[in-house]
Parts: C-alpha cells; sequence; structure tokens
C-alpha cells in the first residue's frame, strides 16, 4: 500500500519538478492523481 502510494508521490512529483514553475492548475492535477 504504501509503496504504491510512494511511487504515485515519486511521479507526479518529478512530472512537477520538470515544469519549472508552477500553476494553480499544475497543484490541482498533481493532488487528484495522488488521490
Amino acid at each position: 500500500m504504501f509503496e504504491s502510494l510512494s511511487d504515485r508521490l515519486q511521479e507526479t512529483l518529478g512530472k512537477l519538478a520538470k515544469k519549472g514553475q508552477l500553476t494553480e492548475k499544475d497543484v490541482d492535477d498533481a493532488m487528484k492523481e495522488v488521490r
């Protein structure tokens, strides 16, 4: 269970890090992916 959550968090944060600039939509989308 925690491994799956950890994998999803790492993937999502990796996507955000590549963008360089965060928008509110980016954060909302990331939160939806983690849920």
